[in-house]
């Protein structure tokens, strides 16, 4: 059985498309490690999520 010129060229597409999302998510998961404190401290001064999550943690019981 052979393989035609459109499923090796889909092939190859998917394989960079999979390649490429692997890529970004080690990238953005390193910056993420990397930049915490950076990122938590913009986050210090987020009322919205804040009071959201102070909400859920109290719904659930855990307190602040």
């Amino acid at each position: 059985m052979s393989v035609s010129f459109a499923q090796k060229f889909f092939l190859c597409i998917s394989i960079t498309g999979f390649g490429g999302l692997l890529v970004f998510l080690g990238i953005a998961l390193h910056l993420a490690y990397a930049k915490m404190d950076v990122m938590l401290d913009h986050l210090k001064t987020a009322r919205l999520l804040w009071s959201g999550l102070l909400s859920r943690t109290a719904e659930l019981g855990e307190g602040y």
